[in-house]
């Protein structure tokens, strides 16, 4: 029997000459990232929807986990046949399920990929998005230094408190200057201001002395809320330049202003997924990314590159300024 999960959020069961069995749509509502056998009976699934769930060979649901703040990424049972499991995902967490309560939660410098066990010793292996894998041990013989283990937790616990959004792209965020914000009109004049385009973004202030982006919806006429602009580490704010489009950021893509957040549809009748590109970018690293990040085929890395010609030309057409006091 051969299990398979998709971006619809489906589980089909097949035979072995490729023959449907069974089929449990919307099993999680959206896109599957693992299946992990458990053997003598069941399997374990993660995805996107920040859930673990547990099912019978017959697609029953045994059980759900929800211990992720974002999306789930990696999963592994603790031994071939026991339903104890480690999870891992874009929260930059391990965490670890033991008789279906969780036992321990290890925070990461970045968002955990994968995860694999050493069913011989017990050792949790995980792959980071800092570029690094970590093993952690029960073995006492096996523990790594003091200084090694505190470079690691102060390492992680930096990062969740910069806010950084765990992506490949790297690290926390910086506000804008005070100078720059204090230039933007003030949330108190939302409906002073109508939006160019659909989703189109533009930047308002706040009391709090901090800048927010806000999505303009022309059907409701209204102004939605996005969230605080951020930049990447290490920037002054110098370099937020009028006509960007602010992206929340994920796991691959850093939060920030980019030329072009382009809304990209699948055709199959799934919400529109959003690639955030700036020019000068490797378009094809870029489709790449967005890809991995969604989970689709890789192979339409060509298909997004020019997608991603049609929609940003390498020179603009134009500058959007964004509404004046």
């Amino acid at each position: 029997m051969v299990v398979t999960g998709g971006q619809e959020g489906g589980l089909i069961l097949w035979k072995e000459d490729g023959t449907k069995i069974n089929q449990k749509q919307k099993a999680h509502s959206d896109l599957i990232r693992t299946i992990c056998e458990i053997e003598g009976g069941g399997f374990m699934t993660c995805s996107n929807d920040e859930t673990v769930k547990i099912w019978t060979n017959d697609l029953q649901m045994i059980c759900e986990f929800c211990n992720h703040s974002s999306y789930v990424f990696a999963l592994k049972n603790l031994q071939p046949k026991s339903m104890n499991f480690v999870s891992g995902g874009e929260d930059k967490r391990a965490v670890v399920f033991e008789n279906s309560q969780m036992s321990q939660s290890i925070l990461h410098p970045n968002t955990v990929w994968d995860i694999s066990i050493d069913y011989n010793t017990g050792d949790l292996i995980t792959a980071c998005a800092d570029k690094s894998v970590y093993v952690f041990t029960k073995s006492t013989g096996k523990v790594a230094s003091p200084e090694d283990i505190k470079r690691f937790e102060d390492k992680a616990t930096a990062v969740a408190n910069s806010g950084g959004s765990g992506g490949g792209g790297g690290g926390g965020g910086t506000q804008m200057s005070n100078e720059q914000i204090m230039k933007l009109p003030h949330v108190n004049d939302l409906k002073k201001h109508k939006g160019k385009s659909y989703e189109g973004i533009s930047m308002f202030r706040k009391d709090d002395g901090r800048a927010y982006a806000f999505s303009w919806n022309i059907i409701e006429n209204k102004w939605t809320e996005v969230g605080e602009v951020m930049m990447e580490q290490g920037g002054s704010g110098d370099n937020v330049e009028q006509g960007k489009e602010y992206y929340e950021g994920d796991a691959l893509f850093p939060a920030g202003m980019y030329d072009r957040v382009i809304s990209v549809a699948l055709g199959d009748g799934t919400p529109n997924l959003k690639l955030p590109y700036n020019r000068g970018d490797d378009k094809f690293k870029t489709a790449r990314n967005f890809l991995i990040m969604n989970g689709l085929d890789v192979s339409m890395s060509e298909q997004i590159v020019k997608f991603i010609e049609s929609q940003v030309p390498d020179r603009p057409q134009g500058i959007m300024t964004y509404p004046k006091t």
